[in-house]
């Protein structure tokens, strides 16, 4: 599926959304636009948030118009110490947590206010990769918003 360049516009109201400055999350982050959801994680402490438009649906809501629902993608990384400690992991885990709290039900509109939407579905699609955390020392969750459109 083709993203259009209106998928685009949701998906950087959800990155103006995760870097607020008034935003508080547990763990400290710039969130990025991600094309191709690759990092390369170094030993750097940080966390890297990904926000990727995955998808849209159209489909008819009546006669005369359209609806369409928007997935978004968030994802977040952190290489973390060997061995791994409570501490280290339960801070990026909250994180995610707060993102579904923060989106769900909430009212989200473009930066031009063209599109309005509604975060209708958050979800932790993956807790933390228990793969990623074994043989590669790296924090991996993914979260996933559905985002009706309004207008």
């Amino acid at each position: 599926m083709t993203v259009t360049a209106e998928t685009l516009s949701v998906a950087d109201a959800v990155l103006a959304i995760l870097n607020a400055e008034d935003a508080e999350w547990s763990a400290d982050f710039t969130a990025e636009l991600a094309f191709v959801p690759k990092v390369v994680l170094d030993e750097s402490n940080d966390v890297h948030v990904l926000v990727v438009a995955k998808t849209v649906e159209h489909s008819i809501a009546e006669r005369d118009r359209n609806e369409r629902i928007y997935s978004i993608d968030i994802g977040i990384l952190k290489k973390v110490a060997t061995p791994l400690v409570r501490t280290d992991i339960e801070p990026l885990i909250a994180c995610a947590e707060e993102i579904v709290q923060a989106f769900l039900g909430e009212r989200i509109a473009t930066e031009d206010d063209a599109i309005e939407t509604i975060c209708m579905d958050a979800r932790i699609e993956v807790l933390y990769d228990q793969e990623e955390l074994e043989h590669r020392s790296t924090f991996s969750s993914l979260v996933n918003l559905k985002l009706q459109r309004l207008n």
